[in-house]
């Protein structure tokens, strides 16, 4: 069987029409019973669940055959995950990347799909509606931002900064440690640091080359990394697991794992190397 990838156009147009029936009219508009959590501290609102369901319509009929894996569908059914061992091409959808900052009306949020085949993501894409803009990569191909007019502009491969003047995306307590770790040992550390509450948001920034790393702990979940890991890719940088050095690819079971993420390859080692001081 050989994977025929749909045109990235009608993907780009799918996202951006369910963005605006179903996200958009809906921000800064939740009644209190369309905001829950799923468990403490992880919301889910009226818009996901209505824009999950949108996407998986719509992406399953753009490939006939193929699957859809959604946040939100393995809330209620946790076999899905078991998808990403299968045969077929799976859809990896994050419906609302960003779920805290839309249910309190304040960007940034996001759209996020991959596409999924044998054990790799062979496209992504990740849409913001507040910027009315796509970045996307096919593996292989390259990667490009697409404008709201549909306009695309191929992203290159970024020029590296010095180190200690690069920003990231990692937590405020293990930044803190990081930088004493560099003060003890005498070697550099960035000193801007953010957290966007959004991943998607940060991929696109590091693909834009206005975010130069990332730092994700905890369970790697395949709709928040599929397509934002592809697209660094693509631009030349690196994703890879710390604790096994492996590039990212999602798969049929969640691990709780250190992901860490560069614009530019040149960038990794001596992230790298600090966060492993730093434990």
């Amino acid at each position: 069987m050989t994977l025929q990838l749909p045109d990235s156009t009608a993907v780009i147009g799918i996202m951006r029409d369910v963005a605006a029936t179903e996200i958009m009219p809906r921000f800064r508009m939740l009644a209190a019973h369309e905001i829950r959590e799923k468990r403490p501290g992880d919301k889910v609102t009226a818009a996901d669940v209505a824009s999950e369901a949108a996407l998986r319509r719509h992406l399953a009929e753009l490939l006939p055959g193929s699957l859809v894996l959604g946040e939100e569908g393995y809330e209620t059914d946790p076999d899905s995950l078991k998808t990403l061992g299968g045969e077929a091409p799976v859809w990896i959808v994050d419906p609302v990347d960003g779920t805290d900052n839309y249910a309190r009306g304040v960007p940034p949020f996001c759209v996020i799909v991959a596409l999924f085949w044998q054990g790799a993501a062979r496209a992504g894409w990740i849409y913001d509606p507040n910027a009315d803009e796509t970045v996307c990569a096919t593996a292989g191909s390259g990667a490009f931002r697409v404008d709201k007019t549909g306009q695309e502009t191929r992203l290159g491969t970024l020029a590296p900064l010095p180190f200690a003047e690069q920003s990231g995306s990692i937590g405020s307590k293990f930044a803190a440690r990081m930088q004493r770790t560099a003060d003890a040992a005498g070697i550099a550390c960035p000193s801007r640091f953010s957290r966007a509450r959004c991943v998607g948001r940060e991929y696109m920034d590091m693909a834009l080359g206005r975010l130069h790393f990332a730092r994700f702990a905890g369970l790697l979940k395949p709709w928040d990394h599929a397509a934002g890991a592809l697209i660094v890719r693509e631009i030349g940088g690196r994703a890879e697991v710390s604790e096994t050095g492996a590039t990212y690819e999602p798969g049929p079971v969640l691990e709780r794992k250190t992901l860490l993420v560069t614009g530019d390859a040149a960038s990794f080692a001596p992230l790298a190397d600090l966060i492993s001081r730093t434990g």
